[in-house]
C-alpha cells in the first residue's frame, strides 16, 4: 500500500465519520418513522464502510510499509535539505574559486601581453640598432673612400707636377702649400669622422652583443626550465607507478598516513627515525653489510601459487600484473 493510498483512505474514513455524525444527529431529531428508518439504514451502511476502511488502515503490514515509506521520504527530504544547504554554503566558496581562477587567468593574460610587448620593443630596438649600425658602417665606408680619393689626388698632382717639370714648367710654391694645406685639412676631417664613427660602431656592437648574450641566457634558462619540468614529470610518473596517485586519504587511513609521513611534518620525528636507521650502520668492510641501492628494489616472483593468486585476484592482464608486482614491492619495503 502506498502512502497516497493510505492518505486517501484516512481522508475517506474521516469524511464518512463526519457524514455518520450528521446522520446520527438527524436520527435523534427525526420523529417520522419512515424517515427515521431510511436514516438508520444509511447510518448502518456508513458504519460498515467505516469498519471496512479501518481494517485496511489499521492493518499491521500496511502500517509497517507506510511507516517505512514515510521514513524513506523523510530521509530523502532531509538529504535534499542538507544538499541544498551544503550548496548554499559552498556557493560563496565556489564563487571565490571562480574569481580566483579568473584572476589567475587575467594575471597570466597580462603577463603574456607584457612579455609580447617587451619582446616587440626589444625587436624594434634591435632593428633600430641594426639600421643605425648599417648607417654608421656606410659612413665609415664613405670616409675611407674619401681618404682613398685624397690619396689618389695627391698622387695625381705629384705625377702632373713631375710631368710639367720635365717640360721645364715649374709650379708656384704658394700653390703647392695651399694644396698641401687643403689636403691635410681634409685628411684631418676624415680622420676625426673615422674616429667618431668607429666609437659609435664599437658602442653599438657592445650593446648588440649584450642583447645577444641576454638572449642566449634567456634561451638557456628556458631550456633548463623545460628540462627540469620534464624531469619532474618523469619523476612524478615513476612515483605514481610505484606508489599510486597522490589522492586524498580515506579518513580511516589518516592515522596511518600521519604515522608514515610524520618525518615530513616534525623535526623531532625526523631525528628519531634517522636515529633508528643509523642504529643499523656498520663499517664498509663488515661481512654482512651492504650499501643502500641507488634504484628501486623490485621483489622476487611469488614463491607459491596461493600467494600469486592472492596478488592477482582483481587484475588478470599483464599491465595489472605489473601494478600488483609494484604493490608487492611496497609491502616488502614496509
Amino acid at each position: 500500500m502506498s502512502v497516497g493510498e493510505m492518505k486517501n483512505a484516512l481522508y475517506g474514513t474521516a469524511q464518512l465519520v463526519t457524514q455518520l455524525s450528521t446522520v446520527c444527529e438527524r436520527l435523534m431529531q427525526d420523529v417520522d418513522q419512515n424517515g427515521w428508518n431510511e436514516s438508520y439504514l444509511e447510518a448502518l451502511k456508513m458504519k460498515e464502510e467505516i469498519q471496512s476502511q479501518l481494517k485496511v488502515v489499521s492493518d499491521k503490514d500496511n502500517l509497517e510499509k507506510v511507516k517505512a515509506k514515510l521514513t524513506a521520504i523523510s530521509k530523502k527530504r532531509t538529504r535534499k535539505r542538507k544538499a541544498k544547504l551544503q550548496l548554499q554554503m559552498e556557493e560563496p566558496l565556489r564563487e571565490a574559486r571562480i574569481a580566483e581562477k579568473d584572476a589567475a587567468v587575467e594575471m597570466w593574460r597580462k603577463k603574456k601581453i607584457q612579455e609580447a610587448e617587451e619582446k616587440k620593443k626589444e625587436q624594434e630596438l634591435k632593428e633600430v640598432a641594426d639600421a643605425v649600425l648599417c648607417d654608421i658602417r656606410k659612413k665609415l665606408s664613405d670616409v675611407k673612400r674619401a681618404q682613398d680619393i685624397l690619396k689618389s689626388l695627391e698622387n695625381l698632382r705629384k705625377l702632373r707636377k713631375e710631368a710639367t717639370m720635365r717640360k721645364g714648367i715649374h709650379t708656384d710654391l704658394q700653390s703647392d702649400k695651399a694644396f698641401s694645406s687643403l689636403l691635410e685639412e681634409l685628411r684631418s676631417v676624415a680622420k676625426r669622422r673615422l674616429t667618431l664613427y668607429g666609437r659609435e660602431e664599437k658602442t653599438l656592437m657592445v650593446m648588440l652583443e649584450g642583447e645577444q648574450e641576454e638572449e642566449r641566457k634567456r634561451v638557456l634558462e628556458l631550456q633548463h626550465k623545460k628540462d627540469k619540468d620534464r624531469h619532474m614529470r618523469r619523476k612524478r610518473k615513476i612515483e605514481s607507478m610505484m606508489f599510486g596517485e597522490d589522492t586524498p586519504p580515506d579518513p580511516f587511513m589518516q592515522p596511518f598516513r600521519q604515522y608514515y609521513t610524520q618525518a615530513q611534518e616534525s623535526l623531532p620525528a625526523l631525528v628519531q627515525i634517522r636515529r633508528e636507521w643509523d642504529a643499523f650502520l656498520v663499517p664498509a668492510d663488515h661481512p654482512e653489510g651492504w650499501s643502500v641501492p641507488l634504484g628501486w628494489v623490485f621483489p622476487e616472483p611469488p614463491s607459491d601459487q596461493s600467494w600469486a593468486e592472492a596478488l592477482h585476484t582483481s587484475d588478470t592482464d599483464s599491465a595489472s600484473l605489473q601494478s600488483v608486482t609494484v604493490n608487492t614491492s611496497l609491502s616488502h619495503r614496509v
